[in-house]
């Protein structure tokens, strides 16, 4: 498989940020390492049936709001 990915797969904050929320940090891992081979959007959690959800596609506005401040914390270096 030829990588062409843009990011580490560390740079997928928001996956990491879903696992803790889950509670399933090795499951998120390998889903890390996946989204920087297929070169995801950095905001994505989750791969459903192929395709990318996005931070920005959660509907409950409470648990949206959370996953964003707590992406703003890492990007600060909180």
């Amino acid at each position: 498989m030829i990588n062409n990915s843009t990011y580490l797969p560390t740079a997928y904050k928001c996956i990491d940020i879903w696992g803790r929320h889950l509670g399933s940090l090795q499951r998120m891992s390998n889903q890390q390492r996946l989204a920087a081979e297929q070169g995801a959007p950095l905001t994505a959690i989750y791969q459903r049936k192929g395709v990318w959800v996005l931070a920005e596609d959660i509907e409950n506005t409470e648990l949206k709001n959370e996953m964003f401040q707590k992406l703003a914390k890492y990007a600060a270096g909180a």
